[in-house]
Order: structure tokens, then C-alpha cells, then sequence
């Protein structure tokens, strides 16, 4: 068995899409939309099995999920209702929450625009919440990304807790930014060196079975 990892990079999961093709594999296991994508544009005979895969109609994987038909079969990560599902949960856990950010990078995820935002932009209009579409493309946006919400949540948040109690308010802003930072930034660095939104991971692997 040949093993590639393209650790979310897309130059190199052509480059290695191109190398287990080269092989003339019996069969190919592939993880991700994007890492799918590359193998797909490499070989219309090699049979590929791909995984964690958000819309396989849509990227031009399969005919149906009926019928796929073709070289390509596989599973999917999730249907297009789930991103709403996951806001209609967030809101009945934290029910007091206003704006709601959904981060993607277009190049390894670019099925989000149209496969997961309708659902997650109408769950926003039903539970009156501000929608926050934020395209990332690296580390360095994202971490830049989370200081702005992080800013702006911590100006909200003081400002209501002034109007409640002006004459505690020295103590609550330091309370405040002491809780704000503490949980907004870690869940959030978490996520800058972990796996993204819910389900089509930007690490990716590739395998190729003899």
C-alpha cells in the first residue's frame, strides 16, 4: 500500500495525485473534497473510493447518489440541511447568542458557498442571528479573523454589562476581558491548528491500494 499526505496543501495533493496515478494502482481510497478533486482530474479509469466528502453531485464526482455511476464511489461527510441543524443546536445551548461566524478556505472547501450556507444563512434569518460569512485562506487570516470578533465581542459585551451596572463597572470590564479571552481565543486556536468547521477537513490524505 502507497501512503501519500498532502497535510491540506493543494499544490501538493496534485503533485501526489499525479504520483499514485503514475502507479497504476488497482484502486484508490481518497479522504477530502479537494484531495478527490485531484485524483479525479488525474485518471477517468483507476476506480477512486473517496471519503469525508461534502457534495459529491455537486463537485462532479458522481451522476447521483443513486447512482453514481463512473470511476467514483463513495461517502458522504454530510447533506445540506446539517450546517442549520448545527445553528438551531448552538441556539439552544447558548441562547443568548447574537452573531454567528461560519469560516471556510475556498480553496480546499470550495462547496461551501453553495452547499452549506443556504441552510446555515436561513437558520440565521429564523433565530435572529447575524450571519458572519468569513472566507480564510491561512493561518495568518484566521488569527486575524479571531482578534476582530474577539475585539468586537468584548465592546458588546461591556456595553451591556455598563448599562446594568454602572456602578460596577471597573470590576465587570475586568472580569469581562478576563472571561472573553479566556473563551473566545483557546476554542479558536484550537481550531487554527486543528481541523476547521465540521466535517471536510483541510488536512488531507490520500492512499493508494495495490
Amino acid at each position: 500500500m502507497d501512503v501519500r499526505w498532502a497535510a491540506g496543501n493543494p499544490d501538493r495533493m496534485r503533485t501526489f495525485a499525479k504520483e499514485l496515478v503514475d502507479l497504476q494502482c488497482d484502486v484508490i481510497l481518497s479522504q477530502t473534497t479537494p484531495v478527490t478533486a485531484a485524483l479525479h482530474r488525474e485518471t477517468q479509469m483507476i476506480p477512486i473510493i473517496f471519503v469525508m466528502v461534502a457534495d459529491p453531485v455537486g463537485a462532479g464526482f458522481v451522476a447521483s447518489v443513486a447512482r453514481p455511476s463512473g470511476h467514483l464511489t463513495g461517502f458522504m461527510v454530510w447533506e445540506p440541511p446539517m450546517p442549520g441543524k448545527w445553528l438551531e443546536l448552538l441556539t439552544e445551548i447558548a441562547p443568548a447568542v447574537r452573531r454567528v461566524a461560519i469560516t471556510f478556505n475556498p480553496d480546499t472547501a470550495p462547496y461551501v458557498t453553495a452547499y452549506s450556507l443556504p441552510s446555515f444563512e436561513a437558520a440565521a434569518r429564523s433565530f435572529k442571528v447575524e450571519p458572519i460569512v468569513a472566507p480564510i485562506h491561512s493561518d495568518a487570516e484566521l488569527r486575524r479573523f479571531v482578534a476582530r470578533s474577539s475585539y468586537c465581542w468584548q465592546r458588546e459585551t461591556m456595553y451591556r454589562q455598563s448599562i446594568r451596572t454602572q456602578a460596577r463597572l471597573g470590576t465587570a470590564v475586568c472580569f469581562l476581558l478576563e472571561r472573553s479571552l479566556g473563551s473566545s481565543i483557546s476554542p479558536a486556536r484550537s481550531r487554527a491548528c486543528g481541523s476547521g468547521h465540521g466535517g471536510d477537513r483541510p488536512n488531507t490524505r490520500s492512499q493508494a491500494r495495490l
